[in-house]
């Protein structure tokens, strides 16, 4: 990881989670590089509040002007996830009959929504940092009543419980979040976690990705390649 990735990585845990860091010393040109990672993934306000937040730090050396376009970033911190559909339709069915059940407001299953989410980016492009710091930031600083029994029963009958591990890795490797802090899986999966860390910052897609929800991902896959096909032809 060079340092334009450890700073990205630190300003985001300082600007979402309050972590006490400091950043290493980058010449302009490599701070316009973090600032086109941050709006390339939708996270630029977070790293906005960390510079506000830090701006006297001796290292915090980026420009005024490029400071400004931190400030000036409006990127909604929220995402809205109601409308969530999954590729295979019996667990589709599934997720829709959950929803009209309890409501889409029942914030336990707002939050499978939010985990499934993650699950769909991570089988079709990767990580989407931008959801692990919503899912994030709720799981640390909500005191919402959560049902954590159903919300892991709802996990494992959709087949996700090797994805639900790796989206806790994650949230372990990247924000250095504590095991008691993720209470939708008891299982971590730090050697896969660090794999696709890798493959973000390189912008790989590894098809070994699609081992964790296969239910959903292998039918997403089949789906593309169609749609692949029917473009080549027409």
């Amino acid at each position: 990881m060079n340092i334009v990735e450890r700073n990205f990585l630190r300003l985001l845990r300082m600007g979402a989670f309050n972590s006490s860091e400091h950043v290493e010393p980058m010449s302009e040109w490599k701070w316009h590089k973090l600032f086109r990672l941050s709006t390339q993934h939708g996270v630029a306000p977070w790293i906005a509040d960390a510079i506000r937040r830090d701006e006297s730090d001796f290292f915090m050396t980026l420009s005024p002007s490029l400071r400004q376009q931190f400030y000036d970033d409006t990127t909604d911190r929220v995402e809205e996830f109601s409308s969530l559909q999954l590729t295979n339709p019996l667990l589709n069915r599934k997720l829709q009959k959950w929803g009209e059940e309890v409501g889409q407001d029942n914030l336990t299953f707002e939050l499978l929504l939010n985990i499934v989410a993650i699950a769909r980016n991570i089988i079709k492009q990767g990580i989407n940092l931008r959801q692990l710091i919503i899912l994030g930031t709720y799981l640390r600083n909500t005191h919402d009543p959560i049902d954590y029994p159903q919300l892991r029963q709802w996990i494992s009958d959709l087949g996700m419980r090797r994805m639900a591990s790796l989206e806790a890795s994650l949230l372990i490797l990247l924000f250095h979040f504590r095991p008691d802090e993720i209470q939708f899986t008891e299982q971590l999966d730090d050697k896969h976690a660090t794999q696709l860390l890798s493959d973000f910052f390189l912008s790989q897609r590894s098809v070994s990705r699609l081992r964790y929800f296969p239910r959903e991902s292998f039918l997403n896959y089949a789906a593309e390649m169609f749609k692949a096909v029917k473009d080549i032809e027409e």
